[in-house]
């Protein structure tokens, strides 16, 4: 580019082409941030129902090793 290129003011159209660009990033970046969020709050919501069933399949075992521990009065 040549020193004259780089030294000109904007013209109208360009800035207001420049900002409706930035605006549009904003958009797609304010987007992206929301569905991140969603995202996260569904992997916390997996996680949370995989250790509740985690500790309503160990309850079991762990009620069962108590009794075969406890020895029968006679």
């Amino acid at each position: 580019m040549s020193q004259n290129q780089e030294d000109r003011e904007p013209t109208r159209d360009e800035v207001i082409a420049w900002y409706k660009e930035q605006i549009q990033l904003a958009k797609l970046r304010h987007e992206l941030a929301e569905l991140q969020s969603k995202a996260v709050q569904e992997e916390a919501k997996r996680l949370q129902a995989t250790m509740i069933i985690a500790q309503l399949t160990q309850e079991p075992q762990i009620q069962d090793t108590s009794q075969k521990n406890q020895t029968p009065e006679v």
